[in-house]
């Protein structure tokens, strides 16, 4: 049976790669590994990415590429110290990345085309508790869910703020971003 988000040959077909210079970070869930990448062509179905990646597992992957977000997937192929990576998008995600990939040269205007909602800024201290425990003191930056802290527990890990389950999605230079979770 196909599930909603499998993708066909067909469609795979459909979406032109587009050559980019974007780094990234590839998450292993099986393991825990996380290593940093830079990819090099990125379509809503799939990426190549390049780095010092080691011998990654055959097992699923999560691809966080900056100003373009999270991707599920698995390796399709290795060759030459490159992975080309076949993501498991809805057809949301696809449609998203899609208009992402055609408005990734427009010039900065203060407002991302790239997020789906405008960010409102706070400055409110808060803390988020990680999965040992410990509370971690945070300035909630936006309601994105972007925190400053001097502490930053890795990309996959999960937390709880305001008593919801997050994840960590990505680092930036003052802190984290979490995303919530079921």
């Amino acid at each position: 049976m196909r599930r909603t988000n499998d993708i066909s040959s067909a469609e795979r077909r459909r979406f032109e790669r587009v050559p980019v210079e974007v780094p990234g970070k590839i998450f292993v869930p099986l393991t825990g590994d996380e290593m940093p990448c830079t990819i090099t062509n990125l379509s809503p179905s799939g990426a190549e990415v390049g780095g010092k990646l080691g011998d990654l597992p055959e097992t699923s992957v999560v691809l966080y590429a900056d100003g373009f977000g999270r991707f599920d997937g698995t390796v399709a192929w290795r060759r030459e110290g490159k992975l080309g990576l076949q993501f498991n998008s809805t057809s949301l995600k696809r449609a998203r990345t899609a208009e992402q990939l055609k408005h990734r040269d427009a010039p900065a205007s203060g407002k991302s085309l790239l997020r789906r909602h405008n960010r409102m800024v706070v400055n409110y201290l808060s803390a988020f508790s990680r999965d040992d425990g410990s509370v971690v003191q945070c300035k909630l930056l936006d309601l994105s869910i972007s925190l400053e802290t001097k502490i930053c527990p890795p990309i996959g890990e999960k937390v709880s703020m305001g008593g919801m389950a997050c994840r960590v999605v990505s680092h930036h230079e003052n802190g984290v971003t979490l995303k919530f979770t079921a």
